[in-house]
């Protein structure tokens, strides 16, 4: 009975019997890569639980170069919408967005100095539903962040205002109801002319509900 500890050379299990060499691959059909750039070769991948002629191949090496581009550069779908938005306004607009954001500008303003700011509150949002440029659908959205704005400041100083009106028979309530009115006007007027020229500027109000 042989000794199974016994020091002599064995055979492969998955090769012909010969003894691998000395400092060779012992399951052959696998050669040193050579490293990128004329470096030094690289050693072949050797899997011991397989056979030499089902070694899995070395895939070719990947330049440390290319590898930091690879992970350091955002994808496009990581990108924020923000940055391609503006982007995209940053660039010439065509002659049908520029309209599309003066047809929506120049609507709410009729909207508003009629009293009809919910109907401009409503057609704000169907233009930035609609629109499928990105200058008219960020006029539109700034639209209807300042009507909302708009809204909720004659609302409520309308109620404050009108309580001080009973005590003191005055006419606060109207009088400044109509510079609010008068101060938006000139807002959306201003708005429109800029997006006449293709332009955007986002107006800074302390509601925000549609991006812009």
């Amino acid at each position: 009975m042989s000794n199974p500890y016994s020091q002599e050379p064995h055979s492969s299990p998955y090769g012909s019997g010969d003894p691998a060499p000395a400092g060779g691959n012992p399951y052959g059909g696998q050669q040193g890569q050579p490293a990128p750039q004329g470096g030094r070769t690289l050693p072949a991948f050797v899997d011991p639980y397989q056979p030499r002629e089902r070694q899995p191949p070395y895939l070719p090496p990947v330049p440390l170069h290319e590898l930091v581009q690879t992970t350091s550069s955002p994808s496009p779908t990581q990108a924020p919408q923000a940055n391609r938005s503006a982007a995209r306004i940053s660039g010439p607009s065509s002659a049908a967005a520029k309209i599309g954001a003066v047809a929506c500008l120049v609507l709410t303003l009729l909207l508003l100095i009629t009293h009809t700011a919910v109907l401009a509150l409503g057609a704000t949002a169907i233009f930035f539903a609609v629109c499928k440029s990105a200058l008219p659908k960020m006029w539109a959205a700034n639209a209807f962040n300042a009507i909302l704005l708009y809204i909720a400041q004659v609302i409520v100083l309308g109620m404050v205002l009108g309580l001080i009106d009973i005590f003191t028979d005055g006419t606060l309530r109207t009088t400044v109801g109509m510079w609010i009115r008068v101060g938006f006007a000139v807002l959306f007027l201003a708005s429109a002319v800029t997006a006449g020229f293709g332009k955007y500027f986002r107006i800074p109000l302390q509601i925000r509900v549609l991006r812009s």
